[in-house]
């Protein structure tokens, strides 16, 4: 599944928060006439209770082609394959407390034709998240999350590990948060994201935390501004510092232990171009330093700029995202050369879906990613195209 179809579902259950300003007035007569019924001791009160509940499911199938699945710059094997994929929401509003539960699920599961060296990538993905208004200005929101993906992956940016490999990991996070709604129709958040994550070998573990820090300005027909600080302290389990400088080339450091304090500032709009949101388009552009407790062999500053923009029909749906990815390392050499290791990533992603019965829509996506880099086996280049049907019940 696509970014873009996540964000879709999301708003779509999301946007069912909209409707209770109608469905208040039914509750408010409901619960007068509750009262009413309490006058009288001889009849029996029903329990009335003042929530409303919505759900949404997608179930979808997809042939495609991914010509380099390794993700390799010198053992390129490519392959047909069949996903499926399931997405299921549950949202509860309280009327009566103003309260909103979010339940998200996401199945995903990519099965390979050919004889290549990877069978299968899947993820799973389960968060939850409840948010309570308090008073008339601030509210408080506390978010679980679960992560589970087997796919090959590109771990060299912060890892000693300069290649693609097949990984599983299990990623967990519990982030309690409290906000404050400001003038100007905006509101300010701060987020604790304690995370776990677990891999595989030959990738570490680790434990991340730290505080995030949000503003965010509604404008125009449901179009938005975002300005985020985040600043996590990453701490590996056994992972060792880097030295390299010494007669043995790059090798890791005995009985020290690698830790990682990490800056981010992220800007974004989200923009409908009129009042019926047919034509929509999302901007971000991210900025990150790194830095490690050694010798600065992790050292990096990471600039990430991505555009979206689409349309969204009643039975038409189509969307068009790039995204330009940039490590720039401080002091970390390139092994043989004299020059400091740098990386770009290009990609271009575009998805068109329509409505051909009722709630059964057909679907195509592409995706083309290039990464090129001053370290050979760092480079290589990926094209995923894929098409299917998507049933919602």
């Amino acid at each position: 599944m696509t970014v873009n179809r996540r964000i879709g579902k999301a708003t779509r259950a999301l946007a069912i928060l909209l409707t209770p300003i109608c469905l208040c007035a039914q509750a408010q007569d409901a619960a007068a006439q509750t009262q009413t019924d309490d006058a009288n001791p001889g009849e029996e009160t029903p329990e009335l209770d003042l929530a409303i509940w919505d759900y949404s499911v997608n179930l979808r199938g997809a042939f495609g082609y991914k010509n380099n699945v390794l993700l390799s710059a010198v053992d390129r094997q490519g392959s047909t394959f069949w996903q499926t994929a399931l997405d299921a929401m549950l949202l509860r509003a309280d009327l009566e407390t103003a309260g909103n539960l979010t339940l998200f699920l996401t199945l995903e599961d990519r099965r390979y034709f050919s004889d290549i060296e990877v069978e299968k990538e899947q993820l799973a993905l389960f968060q939850t998240k409840y948010e309570q208004p308090i008073g008339d200005d601030w509210f408080w929101s506390a978010t679980a999350q679960y992560l589970y993906v087997d796919q090959v992956f590109d771990a060299s940016a912060t890892e000693q590990v300069l290649e693609t490999l097949p990984v599983k990991s299990h990623n967990y996070q519990l982030s309690p948060a409290i906000g404050r709604n400001l003038p100007w129709n905006s509101k300010l958040e701060l987020k604790l994201v304690p995370e776990r994550q677990h891999f595989n070998q030959p990738l570490d573990d680790y434990w991340e935390f730290g505080p995030q820090l949000t503003w965010t300005k509604l404008y125009g027909h449901k179009s938005e501004l975002t300005a985020a600080y985040t600043f996590d302290h990453r701490l590996y389990d056994t992972r060792g510092q880097m030295d390299f400088e010494g007669s043995n080339g790059i090798m890791e450091i005995e009985d020290t232990s690698l830790r990682y304090q990490q800056h981010e500032l992220e800007l974004g709009v989200n923009h409908s171009w009129g009042e019926d949101r047919k034509w929509r388009s999302r901007a971000r552009f991210l900025f990150e330093i790194n830095d490690d407790n050694g010798t600065g062999y992790y050292d990096f500053k990471r600039y990430r700029l991505s555009k979206r923009f689409g349309y969204y029909g009643a039975d038409w749906q189509a969307t068009i995202e790039g995204r330009i990815l940039h490590y720039d390392y401080d002091v970390q050499p390139v092994e043989g050369t004299d020059e400091i290791r740098s990386t770009w990533e290009y990609v271009i992603a575009g998805h068109a879906e329509k409505r051909i019965w009722r709630k059964l829509s057909i679907f195509a996506d592409f995706e083309y990613e290039n990464v090129d880099s001053n370290y050979a086996l760092e480079v290589y280049d990926v094209t995923t195209v894929f098409g299917g049907v998507d049933w919602e019940f």
